[in-house]
């Protein structure tokens, strides 16, 4: 009760009249941006070092998709194995199809995408990856000799 009285107290001294004008108190001051409803609408922050370097990391996203989706295996890991050297993570937005068919859209980082990709591939998609990446990773694994950032370095590839 004290707290309606409070407000309705706040809106009168606010729109009292001052020279016979009456004026909102926030004449000549930006208003702020209301929220869209939509989840991923962040009202204007970004949680990306710029907007060029997150339209290029979603599209190689979807590169790598694109790439499964017709086998081509060498350019979908070409492209995997770039996300994964980003020298930092970025958080981008990604949109999936639930079961339904239902398009959902999320924030995720590059780097658990790439490793969610990674983890969903098929069989024939999963064979040529280990093919691919395996002998490296076995010599770099040797090389590190339980060094703790170069095994860091090498689980986040």
């Amino acid at each position: 009760m004290g707290l309606l009285t409070c407000l309705q107290m706040a809106l009168a001294q606010q729109f009292r009249p001052v020279g016979g004008i009456r004026r909102s108190p926030r004449d000549g001051v930006p208003r702020p941006v209301g929220a869209t409803g939509d989840p991923t609408d962040l009202g204007g922050i970004t949680v990306t070092p710029d907007e060029a370097v997150k339209s290029r990391l979603q599209g190689k996203l979807k590169l790598v998709q694109d790439n499964i989706a017709v086998e081509d295996w060498k350019t979908a890991f070409e492209a995997l194995q770039e996300l994964l050297a980003l020298p930092d993570d970025v958080t981008v937005v990604v949109e999936r199809k639930n079961k339904a068919g239902e398009i959902t859209r999320s924030f995720v980082s590059v780097r658990e995408e790439a490793g969610r990709i990674i983890a969903a591939l098929p069989a024939k998609g999963a064979e040529f990856y280990r093919a691919q990446v395996g002998p490296d990773a076995a010599s770099e694994l040797k090389s590190a000799e339980g060094d703790p950032k170069l095994l860091a370095r090498i689980m986040q590839r």
